[in-house]
């Protein structure tokens, strides 16, 4: 089965419900993502700075956030790729 792509709304999405203190496993059933696929993308969130509960975030700067998510998430080796067998 192929992955299905995220899109930037969807990870703003995330993103905005985590931070008004949704949990993982109701944004994952409210969206249709799988729980793993949430977690990964509000800790690449965390890790872009974002901090739960400050809600003082524009429009723009949730675009900013999600798109900086992704960019995380893109950077990080998937489990399985060829590269990590190449040492």
């Amino acid at each position: 089965m192929g992955r299905r792509r995220i899109r930037v709304a969807d990870v703003k999405e995330i993103l905005v419900q985590w931070d008004a203190g949704g949990s993982i496993s109701g944004i994952a059933h409210s969206l249709g993502y799988s729980r793993p696929r949430v977690r990964k993308y509000v800790q690449a969130g965390q890790r872009v700075g974002l901090v739960r509960g400050s809600r003082r975030i524009d429009e723009v700067g949730w675009e900013r956030a999600a798109r900086a998510a992704i960019a995380q998430v893109a950077a990080e080796p998937r489990v399985g790729d060829a590269s990590l067998a190449i040492a």
